[in-house]
């Protein structure tokens, strides 16, 4: 018994209450406190750690502008390339009409025509 009791008062020897304490901070900058801890270990350091911020808030936008101007250019040659493939279509079959081939050339033609329309429909359908 008296082993047990022993046993019991070298486990309450080793109680220490611990605290654990964690901080967290949304965004590139952190709160002026740790700006200041920062800077009282390593003089300068806050100045370069929100200039690295500003630095990439400012590539992030030129980023985006640029994926922006890109779409946009991707977009506009998709249409320009989409209305002469069908005006070609259309041209195609009406030669072909017009030098005695009607049936292929209407096939031609209305191929054209329906392409056109199922490319401007699907378009639109898949960017809402």
């Amino acid at each position: 018994m008296k082993e047990e009791k022993s046993i019991v008062d070298t486990k309450q020897k080793f109680k220490h209450p611990i605290a654990i304490e964690g901080i967290q901070f949304s965004g590139p900058i952190p709160p002026p406190a740790i700006l200041q801890e920062y800077n009282n270990i390593n003089p300068g350091c806050a100045d370069r750690i929100i200039k690295y911020a500003e630095d990439e808030a400012e590539h992030r936008r030129k980023v985006e502008i640029l994926t922006l101007k890109t779409e946009t250019l991707e977009i506009r040659l998709g249409q320009i390339f989409g209305f002469l493939i069908g005006i070609t279509t259309i041209l195609s079959g009406t030669y072909a009409a017009i030098n005695g081939s009607q049936i292929a050339g209407s096939l031609i033609g209305t191929g054209g025509v329906i392409g056109l329309v199922t490319a401007f429909i699907t378009g639109r359908s898949s960017k809402r």
